[in-house]
């Protein structure tokens, strides 16, 4: 029975995981096209990025197309120049490659969070047993209660008992709770990190070089840290802790995460297009562009003033 509910839990929590993965996936196709549209980013994407950050081939084609192409023509084909240009070395496929590697991370992290969630019940209860009895509440005498071994069916019949007012539910423990939930910032979090990029390593065959990197494992605990803290891992921890039943975590946390990825994933784009927008922000795009435009023709004409000083100097020899 245990075996039983653990094995739906885990599907569960991968199938929504899933489902919240594909829609992103989807979500974010051509989600920053309103954002290339603005012609005064387009000009600072193409000096500023182009002139003074490590661009990816595809970016540097892109910019360098972009740069080629007439003011009305970057104004109104933004999106089909970029998505025309190849990407020379283009990303494994979503479903070939990234959505199965998903799947089976998520179905490892979603069974070993299901057994530390029922671990951490069992040595901290949130509501610890020894419920305390109601003697006035009617209870008939020829009524037998079988109260079985297992902890499913000792679990409903105590949920029979607070129906009829003859428990009562004890309260939460804050102490056990709070317990809980720092060892789920701290040590879930760091675990976390190090079994995904332990995962990361064995399937694209680095093992080695991450076993002998002294930094391998510190690192993977800060990272998990940042990503835990990041996706607001302490508040879903704590409500969970608090409203969720133990068996049910990951699934309850399954389905947050997977609205919330959809969410941002959605909101995201837009926020980018309603600030690249504003006043300030398009002030300081001109102004990033003029400058790097003023010290590109300085360094053009210093370098050609060179260039004219040694020729001057290999004609006098």
């Amino acid at each position: 029975m245990a075996g039983s509910q653990m094995s739906t839990a885990v599907l569960q929590s991968t199938v929504l995981q899933t489902i919240g993965e594909i829609a992103a996936h989807h979500i974010s196709e051509g989600a920053y096209d309103d954002s290339w549209d603005d012609p005064v980013f387009m000009d600072w994407s193409v000096e500023v990025l182009n002139r003074t950050a490590p661009f990816s081939a595809r970016h540097q084609a892109a910019a360098a197309a972009l740069a080629n192409s007439s003011s009305t023509a970057l104004a109104a084909n933004t999106t089909s120049s970029l998505d025309a240009i190849p990407e020379p070395n283009l990303a494994k496929s979503f479903y070939g490659h990234h959505l199965p590697r998903g799947m089976i991370a998520c179905l490892l992290m979603s069974t070993l969070f299901y057994l530390w969630a029922v671990a951490l019940e069992r040595a901290f209860p949130t509501r610890p047993r020894g419920a305390e009895g109601d003697t006035t509440a009617p209870y008939p005498k020829e009524e037998k209660v079988v109260v079985e071994l297992s902890e499913e069916h000792e679990e409903e019949v105590v949920k029979r008992w607070i129906a009829r007012g003859r428990v009562r539910r004890s309260s939460i423990s804050w102490c056990n709770t709070l317990i809980k939930w720092l060892l789920e910032v701290v040590v879930r979090a760091a675990l976390e990190g190090v079994i995904l990029d332990l995962f990361d390593a064995l399937v694209d065959g680095k093992w080695e070089k991450y076993a002998k990197a002294w930094w391998g494992i510190p690192k993977s605990c800060f990272d998990g840290w940042t990503n835990f803290w990041l996706t607001g891992g302490p508040l879903v921890s704590f409500a969970s802790l608090v409203i969720v039943p133990a068996p049910q975590r990951v699934v309850a946390e399954g389905a947050f995460y997977m609205f919330a990825k959809v969410f941002v994933q959605w909101l995201l784009p837009k926020f980018a297009a309603w600030l690249i927008r504003q006043d300030a922000a398009q002030k300081m795009f001109r102004e990033q562009t003029q400058t790097v435009r003023e010290v590109a023709q300085q360094k053009k004409w210093t370098e050609k003033g060179r260039l004219m000083e040694e020729l001057r100097f290999l004609d006098e020899l």
